[in-house]
């Protein structure tokens, strides 16, 4: 690792804001620590090729060829309404890992939040929930990555700043407290690079149905 590289992590100031030191703000570090969930069938794709930033064309082509036994009018009804005044192509990730269970996070249940969308449309004119044959492919997991700050949004460089603040003046409960968890969610509109991935971890199946199945 780069001498000069230095890596801020929420997820270890959450976990034991006490030990926080005042006067620290993100700006002090060349780096940020990041989780991005997903139901990966294949893992070294990530890590080779990186997080890739997928097109909506490109989703709704797998789509296609995924659920190909369902009438094709049903999918194209399901893609036009998904595609509709649809925001730009992200990467999703969030500073605390800890937010996969308590937001109950659909990528690493279910994947691809398009995908996901395209087989919640197809309820209107088929009557069947095909999300749950989403189930059927991939393993949860979560990717760790450093993104260099220069990349990270202005507006999440200060929403960290504040609770950094908040910490320094003893206000946990508001960022950190029971039942309390701040994601810090951020969007990349590129592909994260495979450079940027540091670890990979597997969730534990089990417990992601249960907590799904508590949500429903």
């Amino acid at each position: 690792m780069n001498a000069s590289k230095t890596v801020f992590d929420w997820a270890t100031i959450a976990s034991d804001p006490a030990k926080h030191r005042g006067g620290v703000r993100l700006q002090d570090f060349t780096h940020v620590r990041l989780y991005h969930f997903c139901r990966p069938v294949d893992i070294q794709s990530y890590l080779k090729n990186g997080i890739r930033l997928f097109q909506h064309q490109e989703l709704a082509q797998q789509f296609h060829e995924r659920f190909k036994d369902v009438a094709q009018e049903h999918r194209d009804y399901a893609v036009a309404r998904m595609l509709h005044d649809r925001s730009e192509p992200r990467v999703d990730a969030m500073m605390d890992e800890r937010c996969m269970s308590a937001q109950k996070n659909f990528y690493s249940s279910h994947g691809s939040e398009m995908i996901r969308g395209f087989c919640a449309e197809l309820y209107g004119p088929t009557g069947i929930d095909y999300r749950t044959r989403l189930l059927e492919s991939g393993t949860p997991a979560v990717i760790v990555f450093e993104a260099p700050l220069d990349e990270v949004e202005y507006e999440a460089i200060e929403d960290v700043n504040m609770a950094l603040e908040g910490l320094s003046a003893g206000r946990y409960e508001e960022f950190v407290g029971p039942g309390h968890i701040t994601c810090f969610a951020l969007s990349f509109m590129k592909t994260v690079p495979p450079e940027w991935i540091t670890d990979h971890r597997w969730i534990d199946v089990a417990s992601l149905s249960r907590e799904l199945a508590d949500d429903s």
